[in-house]
């Protein structure tokens, strides 16, 4: 599955015609991608997770408060 993806968005693929719909895999059955917010993800289970933005600074936030912590711990519990 991914290689196919990594195939379509190569030099050689067709990423132009490459819409949302088919990159998340919408009725394609089990055999997809799903795009997830982080908050939306919560309490569901994958197989294999990828996670971008993860810089740090970015979750949580510069200078976070005792609250930003606390949520960003329970986000990954």
């Amino acid at each position: 599955m991914l290689d196919g993806l990594i195939a379509r968005l190569g030099p050689e693929g067709d990423v132009d015609g490459l819409s949302l719909g088919e990159f998340a895999g919408i009725g394609t059955g089990l055999d997809r991608i799903n795009l997830l917010t982080l908050h939306s993800a919560k309490g569901r289970e994958f197989d294999v997770v990828t996670l971008v933005g993860m810089e740090e600074g970015r979750l949580p936030r510069n200078n976070p408060s005792a609250s930003d912590l606390r949520e960003a711990r329970r986000l990954f519990t």
